[in-house]
């Protein structure tokens, strides 16, 4: 991997979230059929505006690593492929300080269900088959 792309902060992480689906997708026995860029709804340039729109008093890009990304809706609680996929979407993903995230787990929180049907909503359930 090319050292000035993994030295910008949103690069990695937009690289790490990208390989954590590839080989989620391995174990799962999923079947890629769309590329990654679809999958997570953005590219990394417009990634790291929107993700610093998220970020929390006090989180830089200098300080990744005392905070760390979440999956609002963990992708553990995924039951199916299309579902992966979804909880998958950038907006999905949110900057969270690391000792927080390790204590939230995998637990689905009251924002977490209210997520789920954001990301399950009419419009982008269509939003997300037009792309298919």
């Amino acid at each position: 991997m090319n050292k000035s792309r993994m030295s910008k902060p949103h690069i990695k992480v937009y690289l790490n979230l990208k390989s954590r689906l590839r080989r989620d997708f391995k174990i799962k026995k999923y079947t890629k059929t769309k590329n990654f860029n679809l999958i997570f709804g953005v590219t990394p340039a417009l990634f790291k505006p929107y993700l610093e729109s998220l970020f929390i008093d006090g989180m830089t890009w200098e300080n990744y690593g005392e905070w760390e990304i979440d999956h609002i809706v963990p992708l553990s609680h995924s039951e199916n492929q299309l579902q992966y996929e979804m909880y998958s979407n950038h907006k999905n993903v949110r900057p969270y300080w690391k000792t927080e995230n390790k204590k939230k787990g995998k637990k689905i929180t009251s924002r977490s269900e209210e997520h789920t049907s954001e990301l399950q909503s009419p419009c982008n359930l269509v939003c997300r088959l037009l792309l298919e």
